[in-house]
């Protein structure tokens, strides 16, 4: 159903050319006995793990042949697609590449001063020949943790003469308020201050300061203006030579990010602060806009999907600076970042294939990008079939906005036929799961079928669409009753008074029944003996507590115990009453309830206050919309329990993504909690989210000649296997979701079968997937 070339290796396994050259370039001198640390080279101050320093490389592509259909010619990757999976570190990895690409660039700029006499520091002279039997060694150790310049014929060498371009690296965030903070708080996480700058341009009045301090000596921008050049009325300048703020050598160590309503609405007041050039006739200067001024050797663009044509200011200013800044031997490295799913239409890649293609026009690009509009419908709709034939709880099947979300990744792929020039990386996490199951009293099965019985007529009398089920569904009672009698039973023994009591407080608000003396709160603590007495799921909440703190050695930040224990619930009753039981049953742990009538301000304290205190087994309790606080507090859990059946596919993957996030630092565990087709079973499952599946895709123009078939034959890892279709079992893991319809209950993961064929209809191409740790 899903089509890639092949499968290579398993979890964990490591090899091939992308492979050697990394451990080249990173001076591992054993391939097979990688270090168990990560990586860490010049510039970064933490470990990158092993998969992450091979992903940043692969952006730096080494020559391709066929520019434009010209064999003769050689083609330089231009950057490409970064599309992994939420918390599998996409920002960490960008500016990784910035010092990457810094490093590399500093070390040909030392040994050349060295060459000249100008710099005190041994290397290998340039008259040493190639070759040597791969025994050249830098003199002075590789003084920046990489591969040296001076080693001729070396990968360091190869890329800072033909695939990297100097000047600053330029991040573009989707907003200020949000992503370009935590941008700069991952950059001074990762990033060595002493080694590269990072400014921010941020919209608002200190644009304009800023950006004038990026053009001031400390910066060493350079103005190269002819001050007596006239330019004729309504002319373009085409000299960026005379026009353009050219950074001086050696700049690579700046790396500015800049919102990106900046760029949208600022670039004239941007210009302002820039170049007045004269026109003739005229009194006044005419203004050169931003992207004269700035010539960046690396652009980033995060959450690109938002750019649907080519006509928007941003594509229109990085299609200008791909065509016009060439400082070097190639156009600057162009990454587009965006995390899962990828935009759901092929003609939404129109605009960045066609930047990273070198296409004269989008146009071009046109009956490709159509072509896979039909591949998408009829994929999608044979997907659909085939989970519709599947019952409910069958463990192969998989929830289909899971599916969706991969067949959009995969889309990527499928798009870039032709002539795409680039990479797209895609890390989609894999999981190992484990149950536990804990069963309602049966005395309650009776009650709870007839609960079900009649949301289920209510549905059918609503007629309600299926886009609309949840909003039905929150406010159904039956429904409600149905939830919460999950974790109190003793709901179900209620009198039709008591009962609409209860839900009466419970519709006031946490603003009435947590807080501690008013009468809704008394009424719920007075009553929550009787209501939780037989509760199998909270008692199984709390036999997880107390195993995570008896648990050693799985400590977020490698303190002694473990992490937090936070508990998610997306209604916050839910919250509030398990917060109740571990109060009454398990005194010794330390609790903090964050509930969603805190404001931000007062959430951003109590979560503060947790990562203080993140050696200790701390209890949180909060509901789903606390997951949107990117805090440390949160993510230094390590165990994570979600209460509740009514997650929607939107509040599953953020769940998922602040476990990933935590597995930054160290293994995440998930527990969830759900209903399965028996309304009296319950399910806890049990993730690892610390591993991962790479799919990566370079494809080549193909016309039937030789040198496409050669490549063909290279892309199949030099065993010249040829495009006839092959079959290939592979299990790429994606978790389950905690949806409570019951055409999508109890899912697991699904076993995708991937075939290998030639798709391309012009030739061959080359697409593979590789899982490791």
């Amino acid at each position: 159903m899903l089509l890639v070339d092949r499968l290579l290796g398993q979890v964990g396994d490591v090899g091939g050319d992308d492979w050697s050259r990394t451990c080249r370039i990173f001076l591992i001198p054993n391939p097979q006995a990688p270090p168990s640390a990560g990586i860490k080279f010049y510039g970064i101050k933490v470990y990158l793990r092993l998969w992450q320093a091979n992903d940043i490389l692969r952006l730096m592509l080494f020559k391709h042949h066929a520019v434009h259909g010209d064999a003769s010619s050689p083609m330089i990757g231009r950057g490409g697609f970064m599309a992994h999976d939420m918390g599998l570190g996409k920002t960490y990895m960008t500016l990784a590449l910035c010092a990457l690409r810094h490093a590399i660039l500093k070390s040909k700029e030392d040994v050349t001063r060295a060459w000249n006499g100008s710099l005190d520091e041994r290397h290998l002279p340039p008259t040493t020949p190639r070759g040597g039997g791969g025994n050249h060694v830098c003199p002075s150790s590789n003084p920046l943790g990489i591969q040296c310049y001076c080693v001729p014929g070396g990968d360091t060498r190869e890329l800072a003469s033909t695939c990297l371009v100097d000047g600053p690296a330029l991040i573009i965030a989707p907003s200020i308020a949000s992503a370009a903070p935590q941008w700069e708080k991952a950059a001074g996480e990762l990033l060595d201050e002493s080694a590269l700058a990072v400014h921010i341009i941020a919209s608002g009045r200190t644009e304009t300061v800023q950006s004038l301090q990026l053009r001031q000596a400390a910066v060493r921008y350079e103005p190269k203006i002819l001050p007596k050049t006239v330019i004729a009325k309504r002319a373009t300048p085409d000299d960026l030579a005379s026009f353009s703020y050219i950074p001086a050598p050696g700049q690579s160590n700046i790396v500015c990010i800049a919102a990106l309503s900046a760029l949208r609405s600022s670039m004239d007041r941007l210009g302002t602060c820039s170049v007045d050039v004269p026109i003739e006739g005229k009194a006044n200067s005419a203004r050169v806009d931003f992207e004269h001024c700035v010539a960046p050797g690396l652009v980033a663009y995060d959450e690109w999907h938002r750019e649907r044509t080519p006509t928007t200011k941003v594509m229109k200013l990085l299609s200008f600076w791909m065509e016009h800044v060439n400082t070097g031997p190639c156009p600057p490295l162009l990454v587009f970042i965006s995390g899962t799913p990828m935009p759901t239409e092929p003609s939404n890649l129109a605009s960045p294939i066609a930047l990273l293609s070198m296409w004269r026009h989008v146009s071009e690009g046109a009956p490709v990008l159509d072509a896979e509009e039909g591949w998408m419908t009829r994929n999608l709709q044979d997907m659909q079939r085939g989970f519709a034939a599947l019952k409910p709880g069958d463990p192969r099947a998989e929830f289909i906005e899971k599916s969706v979300s991969f067949l959009s990744q995969v889309m990527v792929r499928r798009s870039v036929l032709g002539t795409f020039r680039g990479a797209a990386l895609i890390r989609i996490p894999q999981s190992e799961s484990s149950f536990i199951r804990c069963r309602m009293p049966a005395g309650l099965h009776a009650r709870l079928t007839h609960l079900i019985a009649t949301f289920q007529r209510d549905v059918s009398q609503a007629n309600v669409p299926e886009n609309r089920f949840w909003t039905m569904a929150r406010t159904n009672a039956a429904f409600s009753l149905m939830i919460l009698s999950a974790h109190l039973p003793g709901l179900l023994d209620l009198d039709p008074e008591e009962l609409d009591r209860f839900f009466d407080i419970v519709k006031q608000g946490p603003q009435s029944w947590s807080r501690q003396g008013t009468p809704e709160n008394r009424y719920l603590r007075s009553q929550f003996h009787r209501l939780a007495a037989s509760s199998t799921k909270l008692a199984e909440m709390g036999r997880l507590i107390r195993q995570a703190m008896a648990t050693r050695g799985a400590a977020t930040r490698g303190a002694a115990g473990t992490g937090h224990v936070l508990v998610l619930s997306v209604r916050p009753i839910v919250a509030y009453l398990a917060y109740l039981w571990c109060e009454e049953n398990i005194p010794q742990v330390q609790g903090s309830l964050i509930l969603s009538n805190l404001s931000w301000k007062a959430r951003m304290r109590q979560v503060a206050r947790l990562g203080e205190e993140s050696a200790s087994t701390v209890v949180v309790f909060s509901t789903t919309g606390i997951m949107g606080t990117a805090v440390d507090g949160l993510q230094a859990a390590s165990y994570y329990i979600q209460l509740g059946l009514t997650w929607t596919a939107a509040e599953q993957m953020q769940c998922e993504m602040r476990v990933r996030r935590s597995g930054q630092r160290s293994v995440s565990r998930c527990f969830i909690l759900y209903s399965e087709d028996n309304p009296a079973e319950y399910t806890i499952k049990l993730r690892h989210e610390h591993r991962s599946v790479l799919v990566e895709s370079a494809w080549f123009r193909g016309d039937g000649g030789r040198e496409d078939q050669e490549e063909d034959e290279r892309g199949d890892g030099g065993q010249g296997q040829s495009g006839d279709v092959r079959e290939d079992q592979s299990r790429v893991g994606r978790d389950g979701d905690a949806d409570a319809d019951g055409d999508a209950q109890g899912r697991e993961r699904q076993g995708w079968t991937q075939r290998r064929g030639n798709r391309n209809r012009d030739g061959g191409g080359h697409l593979w997937a590789h899982a490791e740790i």
